[in-house]
């Protein structure tokens, strides 16, 4: 995609411009494309694309920090951004209260979805999830499809009536795939959730609208998304609302008769529902339909299956058990096809990286020190400069280790001393704190893990609860 300068939207003011222009200029004076633009702030090319055109919708504070700093702006851009928002809310004027009232009508609806105990939590974890995230999700739909904008292009998307063709399936499978990179990097959900939503919808729209020839190919893109969703929600800790968007999942690629898909899809939840407080029994259930359905061909669903076997085991104490799994593992990890291998993308493929990580959480879990220390390394090694998740759930798992090998203080400090390292606006990510919560749990003695408990929460005090 070219970098083309738009037109100026009547609905930009003049701070936005100001803005636009320069963050372009700025990137132009740095020698930077907007793809290193976007890699250096970790954020995709659309949304550095979109900073610098001046239109209704400004880019996210978050952003324009990242990319204030990435450009050694010294502060020029975040003013500019404020000016632009002050400057944006004068001229709204009652847009802005018919807006807010859209919110909060959604977010009432959102609530309704919740059962009475639900309701009841108040302001605990839960609470916090359907306050700030669940309402942000249904806000996806109302406040994006409300701008003007999007509501442009939906009316001549309409008005074009076309049907959905082939083409549009590839460009579909082609945004299924772009969303698997960015719900596995170091976003921010609030920022790539919304987005997801609201082409969900419109993709749910095509599948009405589209033949037989293409549908089955198409649902199959839905049951992708409606995967891709359900991470993002369990990441934001909304637990209730991504088992649905799971169920969903499920029942889409069951529909295509496709064992596969269905077997990736129970797969890669059973593994993630090890970052959740569900019982170990519905794991491995998942993980065994997982892989009946998968049969005797290693594929990437019957190798998360097994995954998520190894580690529910390993929780459990079942250290043999867990081994044997691991073993077995192993054996089909070498007979993987490499469109699997190449782990592209990410969220759906399997490479080594993600078995040095089994092998690493599986050994630690058992007190095996040395083989442990040696998948650590060689996880460590194959992760990139700017990941944070995987990393960082491998050096708890060391911690998980130290304790098991009788360094109690020094797992729990190991713990802290990880969760330091990684930026505040993501240590609220469940990937990220759940795991330091489950490395703390295996702290047996329990001063130590009540000291521990407390710095978590210091770190993280939003997610995390003082036992």
């Amino acid at each position: 995609m070219t970098e083309n300068t738009p037109a100026t939207s009547d609905n930009a003011t003049s701070a936005a411009v100001s803005l636009a222009d320069e963050i372009k200029r700025r990137r132009h004076a740095a020698g930077m494309s907007q793809p290193q633009l976007a890699q250096a702030v970790s954020y995709s090319r659309q949304y550095v694309s979109l900073a610098e055109r001046p239109g209704a919708n400004l880019p996210s504070q978050a952003l324009v920090r990242a990319l204030d700093a990435a450009l050694n702006a010294e502060g020029a851009l975040t003013a500019l951004h404020a000016q632009a928002r002050a400057e944006q809310h004068a001229r709204r004027g009652s847009r802005v209260e018919s807006r807010a009232m859209a919110r909060e009508q959604s977010s009432g609806r959102c609530l309704a979805l919740a059962s009475p105990a639900e309701r009841e939590l108040g302001e605990d974890r839960e609470g916090w999830c359907r306050r700030d995230m669940l309402s942000l999700a249904g806000v996806a739909i109302a406040g994006t499809f409300l701008s003007p904008v999007e509501h442009t292009r939906r009316l001549l998307d309409s008005a074009l009536g076309m049907p959905t063709t082939e083409l549009d399936t590839d460009e579909w499978e082609h945004v299924a795939d772009e969303y698997s990179r960015l719900v596995g990097r170091n976003v921010p959900i609030s920022t790539v959730l919304p987005q997801l939503l609201t082409d969900f919808d419109e993709m749910l729209a095509r599948i009405e609208a589209a033949p037989e020839s293409v549908r089955a190919r198409l649902i199959r893109v839905a049951a992708l998304f409606s995967a891709l969703i359900a991470i993002a929600l369990l990441c934001a800790d909304c637990r209730l609302d991504s088992n649905r968007y799971w169920r969903t999942a499920q029942r889409a690629a069951d529909s295509t008769g496709d064992r596969k898909l269905s077997s990736l899809i129970r797969g890669r939840r059973a593994v993630y529902e090890l970052y959740d407080e569900a019982d170990n029994r519905g794991i491995l259930n998942l993980a065994d339909t997982a892989l009946d359905l998968a049969g005797d061909i290693p594929s990437a669903g019957k190798i998360s299956a097994r995954a998520a076997r190894a580690q529910a085991l390993a929780k459990e104490g079942a250290r043999q058990a867990a081994r044997e799994e691991l073993r077995q593992l192993e054996r089909d990890f070498d007979h993987l096809p490499d469109s699997v291998l190449t782990n592209d993308p990410p969220l759906w493929g399997w490479s080594e990286q993600k078995l040095r990580f089994v092998q690493s959480f599986v050994h630690s879990y058992a007190g095996n020190i040395d083989e442990s220390d040696v998948a650590q390394s060689s996880a460590l090694s194959l992760y990139g400069e700017t990941a944070f998740r995987g990393p960082t759930q491998i050096k708890f798992h060391r911690a998980i280790a130290m304790a098991a090998d009788g360094d109690q203080l020094g797992g729990a400090r190991y713990v802290l001393t990880a969760l330091e390292t990684v930026p505040e606006n993501l240590r609220t990510d469940k990937m990220i704190y759940q795991p330091a919560v489950l490395a703390l749990d295996t702290i047996s003695d329990r001063n130590i893990k009540l000291s521990a408990s407390r710095d978590l929460h210091e770190l993280s005090p939003v997610r995390t609860e003082i036992p």
